[in-house]
């Protein structure tokens, strides 16, 4: 876990759920506090961007599929 925050806030890699739980976990930091909301809150917007370059990935390819029939 600490690895995967160091990495994170170097910005070398992004913070999903699952690692934001095990740093929260690994620290033993109550999940209302401050800091676990925080990071709870910075990978909900990583998720909600990867979503949402999920969505624009489909749309192009519908787009594309249509403009090659």
């Amino acid at each position: 876990a600490k690895k995967k925050l160091e990495s994170a806030l170097a910005g070398k890699s992004t913070l999903n759920h699952a690692t934001a739980k095990k740093i929260i976990t690994t620290l033993g930091l109550n999940p209302k506090s401050a800091i676990a909301k925080s990071l709870t809150s910075v990978a909900n917007k990583h998720q909600k961007k990867k979503d949402e370059e999920k969505q624009i990935k489909k749309i192009v390819k519908s787009q594309e599929f249509i403009a090659n029939q």
